[in-house]
């Protein structure tokens, strides 16, 4: 669950507080062709931001989602990820009714490149969004580089990511870069 802290905007101040809570599921059935996965599965965001009109939408919403994912070649891996978002119910503080329903799909590339001792490079986790409302795409530019290691006998993946907002449209506020350290616990099965 994310913690959003902004700058100073003008007109707006500082924001801060919790994010909306987005999650994913994917049913990736076993393919004959080895080194290949395809999936499809849902994204679900749950309005925890509250009345934050910075931090998160103030709606509940569902889609579908695919992804693809070519582990083919030894140190490379790319694929696509591709989710939908439509809100169906506002928050239940009923102070969000002005905020516009969600209406968006999301398409995020994968690239991976790995290199000795856990290291590697890609795209950022960012996706490219188009949103039906307002009919624009926000695209964001930049790469992560990380390492897959052990803190003591937990294997965790920690990288960190720059991203370039390349959009600049009327009315909306987004960054125009965005730094981001990410540590992740891994529980392989």
């Amino acid at each position: 669950m994310p913690y959003i802290n902004t700058p100073d905007f003008d007109g707006v101040g500082t924001q801060e507080g919790f994010g909306d809570l987005v999650t994913q599921g994917y049913f990736l059935p076993k393919l004959e062709t080895k080194g290949v996965m395809i999936g499809v599965g849902y994204n679900l965001t749950v309005p925890t931001a509250g009345s934050n009109d910075y931090t998160g939408s103030g709606k509940w919403s569902l889609g579908p989602g695919f992804i693809y994912f070519n582990l083919q070649t030894p140190g490379f891996q790319w694929g696509v990820l591709n989710y939908s978002s439509f809100s169906f119910a506002d928050n239940d503080t009923g102070q969000d009714t002005h905020r516009s329903h969600v209406s968006s799909t999301s398409i995020q590339p994968l690239a991976i490149w790995h290199f000795d001792q856990g290291w590697y490079v890609g795209t950022p986790d960012v996706p490219q969004t188009y949103n039906f409302n307002t009919e624009h795409w926000m695209t964001q530019l930049g790469a992560r580089a990380g390492k897959v290691m052990k803190l003591d006998k937990q294997p965790v993946n920690l990288f960190g990511q720059i991203t370039y907002n390349s959009e600049d449209h009327d009315n909306e506020i987004s960054p125009e870069w965005t730094f981001k350290i990410n540590l992740t616990f891994l529980f392989p099965t």
